[in-house]
């Protein structure tokens, strides 16, 4: 049927491009080239800090800077354009799904540190109040690959209007 011919063009897709990352992974830990890698899509810059009024001093002289607290979304787009980060969490070559190519390190190391998150299915349940899809693990070779609509690399405008869409009622009643 035409639906089943579409299921399996997409899942070949979703191989191929798994196929990619994983090699684009590898060739990662092989020296890098000298020429500079593409520039991304007008990234805007991250959290520029703003001035806060100590608590232990009057108003009118601030002494710190606190940094504007990010949104979930952007707190992905944030790890992923991160270099720092791009062995364990990174686009896929579609510029608009991601993947945790080592989920070990993103638990231990990424999770507690960008999210403040403990446990992996705590981040997926986060993700999916948040709107993003999880593709199944077998259809991709047992790298954790998750999409949204809305969510494409570099495009900060588009991530900024993606908002928590909250815990789905328990039964019909609950919907007002």
């Amino acid at each position: 049927t035409y639906q089943s011919r579409m299921i399996a063009k997409a899942e070949s897709n979703n191989r191929n491009l798994l196929m990619m990352l994983v090699n684009a992974a590898e060739s990662q830990s092989s020296p890098r080239p000298s020429t500079p890698p593409p520039a991304v899509v007008s990234p805007l810059p991250r959290s520029v800090p703003t001035l806060a009024p100590s608590s232990d001093s009057d108003s009118e002289s601030p002494s710190r800077y606190t940094k504007p607290k990010m949104s979930f979304a952007d707190a992905i787009m944030d790890m992923l354009m991160n270099e720092q980060y791009s062995r364990i969490v990174a686009f896929l070559p579609d510029d608009q799904s991601w993947g945790i190519t080592d989920a070990k390190q993103f638990a231990d190391r990424v999770m507690p540190k960008v999210f403040g998150i403990r446990t992996f299915s705590s981040f997926v349940r986060k993700l999916n109040r948040w709107g993003f899809e999880r593709i199944m693990e077998k259809k991709t070779h047992d790298i954790d690959v998750f999409r949204h609509v809305n969510f494409r690399k570099g495009d900060w405008q588009s991530c900024r209007n993606i908002k928590c869409i909250g815990r789905l009622a328990k039964n019909p009643s609950e919907v007002a």
